[in-house]
């Protein structure tokens, strides 16, 4: 019994090592051999902690239906066994995996039931869920409300970590509004606040969106020069050797559609629209994203789509191509509105339709 205990918690940890460089595949297998073994020896908290970790796994590989029911069982057995903590990890969990599926409900119901149970169970995410929650609520059009959940986590957390998240969403939200003094605002105060010692899991949000958000700022004030400085560092560092894989197809396809903008500002369209075409490409390559446990990326990554659409559908217009332009625009129309039928309640999907950068995609005009 002991032995085969041992071996169970070998292979959990062994499954965790292999998720941590990349090896999927084999971090799924060790999970299922110890997840066997945990239900065998009637070790239930463990098995929570497998299950979850498990959904993870297969949401990391592609397969989203299989991890919804890996952390459905993981949450089923936190609640017959009244383990706190297992639920908040089920819960978060399951979060991604309904933004995934554009279940935006369910996504906000399991945040939102998370948060008391983290504080409960003192597991310290409650602010990293707010945060989440607030970025959720501003990509879906309720700026006032995002605003403050995410101002509420800088003025109420102790920790430095939690408070660098709140900033970086906030300012993330304020350019999707179209408001980039805000945007500017919040991330030079977390600017301000960023400790000389990134490697804080948490910290990877801050640490890896701040240059998006920098030339983004940057080109809403039209210093089209500083925008390709900055993508074309930030696209070299997304991809240089050593640099994590999460999120570096989300990233450096912001930084290219922006790029993308500025060349044809600057009268570059033939480059614009290399660099647009790259973006779309990176947009569409989510699989390595997946292994983020930011999952507002999900979220980033389909304002990229439609944004770099639309952009090159009025490249094509400039042309003179008017099918291709109208046929760049009709898919980006059809992928907005693909998010907005997914919105079950009503007042989000209206905020959501309501937005100004969404209005420019579904317009006839």
């Amino acid at each position: 019994h002991n032995l085969r205990e041992e071996l169970a918690y070998t292979l959990h940890d062994l499954a965790n090592v292999y998720a941590g460089i990349g090896r999927a595949q084999d971090a799924w297998a060790a999970g299922e051999e110890a997840g066997g073994l945990w239900r065998e020896l009637g070790n239930q908290p463990m098995l929570v902690d497998n299950r979850a970790n498990s959904a993870w796994g297969r949401y990391h590989l592609g397969n989203v239906n299989e991890a919804v029911a890996l952390a459905d069982e993981a949450l089923q057995i936190s609640r017959t066994i009244g383990s706190l903590w297992g639920e908040t990890y089920s819960l978060f969990t399951l979060a991604p995996l309904h933004l995934e599926q554009c279940d935006y409900g369910r996504a906000i119901d399991a945040i939102q039931e998370a948060i008391p149970l983290a504080q409960q169970a003192n597991f310290e995410i409650a602010h990293v869920l707010a945060s989440a929650l607030g970025g959720v609520f501003g990509f879906l059009g309720k700026l006032d409300r995002s605003i403050q959940m995410l101002h509420e986590v800088v003025s109420t957390s102790n920790s430095r970590e939690d408070r660098l998240l709140a900033l970086t969403v906030l300012s993330y939200v304020a350019l999707h509004h179209r408001r980039p003094t805000l945007a500017g605002a919040a991330i030079t105060a977390a600017g301000e606040q960023f400790p000389a010692d990134t490697s804080h899991p948490f910290l990877s949000i801050s640490r890896v969106m701040a240059p998006v958000i920098q030339t983004e700022i940057a080109l809403s004030n039209g210093a089209y020069e500083r925008v390709l400085t900055l993508s074309a560092k930030g696209v070299q560092a997304a991809f240089q050797p050593g640099a994590p894989a999460s999120n570096r197809h989300t990233v450096s396809a912001d930084l290219l559609r922006l790029r993308g903008h500025a060349l044809v500002a600057l009268g570059r369209s033939d480059e614009a629209y290399a660099a647009l075409n790259r973006a779309r490409t990176e947009a569409m390559s989510r699989d390595s994203d997946r292994m983020s446990w930011m999952f507002l990326y999900i979220l980033w990554q389909r304002r990229t789509t439609w944004k770099t659409l639309m952009a090159l559908s009025e490249i094509e217009t400039g042309r003179g191509n008017q099918v291709e332009a109208m046929a760049l625009r009709a898919q980006a129309r059809d992928y907005v509105m693909a998010v907005a039928e997914k919105i079950a309640q009503a007042d989000l999907r209206s905020a959501f339709l309501d937005l100004r950068e969404v209005r420019e995609v579904v317009s006839d005009k």
